[in-house]
């Protein structure tokens, strides 16, 4: 009966695999035993995993209350001391068996969870990246909105701020610099009319000999 502990034959109970037939077609046994012999055997391991997996999902905890790799840490002789009321167990190593089965599929649950939390987190991030470019493209990056971004994204946007920053300045001094050149343009344009004008209206510097008595009022 030692070929029902081997890997093996616990792989293919884990799987389902409860006749003798359909064992014999995945592992190469070496027991001298006839198949009708040990058929009674295997349905009595199969279940005894079945009734084992139920117990486990049941009793050990959900997967969020404890850590990836505590889960992946998970040592079935530790739990087997330290747990109590267990049921019967006709064959542990089928039991062991379907406990790490328990433990592997918690391990792999935590994982997509953090992976979820990880993503929605990045999403937070990218939601307050937003936010920051709208509202504060000329301003400085605060404490709070580093709390929300991720280096990287701090460092994009402090670019983006500088880029746009540096042709808002651009803008202002070819804006400037237009102005200027119109102001002088305008005044080269008016410099003949006014030279026209001091020949039509001469401008009377000097002053007149009128007596006073002679201003009528």
């Amino acid at each position: 009966m030692a070929d029902f502990d081997s890997p093996d034959v616990l792989a293919a109970i884990k799987t389902g695999v409860r006749e003798m037939s359909e064992l014999e077609r995945a592992v190469e046994l070496t027991t001298p035993l006839p198949t009708s012999t040990l058929q009674p055997f295997l349905r009595l391991a199969g279940g005894g995993y079945e009734r084992a997996h139920e117990f486990f999902a049941q009793t050990i905890r959900p997967a969020r209350e404890m850590s990836y790799e505590i889960w992946q840490g998970a040592d079935w002789s530790k739990y087997r001391a330290r747990a109590k009321r267990l049921p019967p167990m006709m064959h542990p190593s089928v039991w062991e068996k379907a406990f790490y089965a328990v433990v592997d599929a918690r391990a792999a649950e935590r994982r997509r969870q953090i992976e979820a939390e990880e993503e929605a987190a990045r999403s937070r991030g990218s939601a307050a990246e937003k936010w920051f470019y709208l509202s504060k493209i000329f301003a400085p990056i605060d404490t709070v909105s580093r709390t929300l971004l991720s280096n990287r994204e701090v460092q994009r946007v402090e670019r983006e701020r500088a880029r746009l920053t540096n042709a808002k300045e651009r803008a202002e001094q070819q804006l400037q610099s237009r102005t200027v050149t119109e102001a002088v343009r305008f005044c080269r344009g008016i410099a003949p009319l006014r030279a026209n004008w001091r020949v039509k209206f001469p401008v009377v510097t000097a002053r007149t000999n009128v007596e006073p008595g002679a201003v009528k009022r």
